[in-house]
């Protein structure tokens, strides 16, 4: 590996450890144009972009949807929101997305694909590890265990972190199981210890919204290993056993929430929701007081206000069909035009900000770019030679998809980090099936 190679990669492991920490914006900027500059000049010098586009040829499918989602953007900004200078400026985020999408595919086709997803895993695992390292000193100091704490950033932002490794982890797994090969290159007994420390880390950070995306992949695991080591079973018997365990795993979930007071407040908590008129304080939790149950007792704060803020955004889409403009607080935007004394940014589901803004017409969109990759992903797994990227692609892509029906992740640094793993991944799928 040459110098200059160092150099590119060490830079872009910086831009992945930086990405997510708050109030890091110029140092960000600096290294991902640096990055993007340096790429651009290593094409251009050795006359590699029109190879480049020719061997992209296979996926075009994702840039001529990613164009359309874009081509809406804009007209939904000009023609139809109400805010259009708003909505403009909130798109630069967008487009900037796109960048870090080219930046990944740069990167994947100019090095190893490998190499490059083994960069992000480990810049990744610093965050993971700095967590472990600080909840362990605080546990020596004080004697008490650490929750809620996200490391160098909120906990929330630590989850997307947490969550993307699990892609990683999940993957490996799956490539191992199925005997294809491996993503990150590290011994059983160093997967099970990083499996330990991500556990811990998870354990640390308290954000009961990853559990729902682990256990989707975990039955996507079941069922794409039926293909290695089931196939001699008729269809009848594995939609039965795909039954069992899904069944099972939905029951171990339900024991093990059972006890969360957040859980067992969930269908009480409901009408309470669903009543905004009544009680307000979904709109301004600092001004208005919490609902009481029946029971004299106040509502679990977190399940009322992500439930109200989910059925007050269902109700925006409902009156702005084509949507109020693109952008990360669309959800505010919206309700200002229907209510007062409005305090708060998103619903806390990017699936219902992303349909405030661009309306049902984004919503189709973005579903056809979902399922697009999915079915791409799953073609190559079970038809075609390249095995180990596909898997990451099924499992980032549906990952993603999961966490955005519960949080607001279509926006940010999570956004960056999903389009700047689809270029890479996207990329090594197409140059491992030429290479075979």
């Amino acid at each position: 590996m040459t110098f200059m190679h160092q150099v590119i990669l060490g830079i872009f492991g910086l831009l992945i450890f930086i990405l997510p920490i708050p109030h890091t914006i110029a140092i960000r900027n600096i290294s991902f144009v640096l990055l993007l500059l340096l790429l651009i000049y290593q094409y251009v010098r050795e006359k590699k972009f029109m190879h480049l586009l020719m061997q992209l040829k296979e996926i075009r499918f994702l840039y001529v949807l990613l164009a359309f989602f874009s081509f809406w953007i804009l007209l939904q900004a000009i023609l139809v929101s109400e805010e259009t200078l708003w909505a403009l400026k909130e798109s630069k985020q967008w487009f900037i997305s796109l960048i870090y999408l080219i930046l990944g595919t740069l990167l994947s086709y100019r090095y190893s694909t490998i190499v490059v997803l083994r960069v992000v895993f480990a810049s990744l695992m610093l965050h993971i590890v700095f967590i472990d390292m600080y909840a362990l000193h605080h546990y020596l100091k004080t004697h008490q265990v650490l929750s809620l704490f996200g490391g160098l950033m909120p906990r929330d932002y630590a989850s997307y972190i947490t969550n993307t490794v699990w892609v990683f982890l999940f993957s490996e797994i799956l490539i191992r199981a199925k005997k294809e090969g491996t993503l990150l290159g590290i011994g059983t007994f160093y997967l099970i210890a990083t499996f330990m420390v991500v556990g811990v880390a998870a354990y640390i950070e308290g954000t009961r919204n990853v559990i729902i995306p682990i256990v989707v992949m975990l039955l996507l695991s079941f069922f794409l290993l039926q293909q290695k080591y089931f196939s001699h079973i008729s269809v009848k018997k594995k939609i039965f056993g795909s039954i069992i365990v899904s069944g099972l795993v939905v029951v171990l979930l339900i024991v093990g929430l059972k006890d969360d007071r957040r859980f067992g407040q969930v269908l009480d908590t409901l009408p309470y929701a669903m009543d905004l008129k009544k009680y307000q304080t979904w709109k301004n939790p600092q001004k208005f007081p919490y609902p009481k149950l029946e029971n004299n007792t106040s509502v679990e704060r977190s399940n009322y206000l992500r439930m109200a803020w989910m059925y007050a955004g269902v109700s925006m889409v409902h009156a702005h069909p084509l949507g109020v403009g693109y952008g990360r607080n669309a959800f505010a935007h919206a309700l200002k035009q229907h209510y007062t004394d409005i305090k708060v940014g998103h619903s806390h589901s990017g699936i219902i900000d992303l349909t405030i803004g661009l309306g049902i017409p984004g919503l189709l969109l973005w579903i056809i770019i979902f399922i697009s990759l999915v079915l791409f992903s799953m073609k190559n797994i079970y038809y075609q030679q390249e095995k180990i990227f596909s898997t990451m692609l099924l499992f980032l892509i549906v990952d993603f998809f999961i966490r955005s029906l519960i949080d607001s992740n279509i926006r940010d640094h999570m956004l960056l980090m999903v389009m700047l793993l689809l270029g890479i991944v996207m990329v090594g799928i197409v140059r491992a099936k030429k290479i075979s």
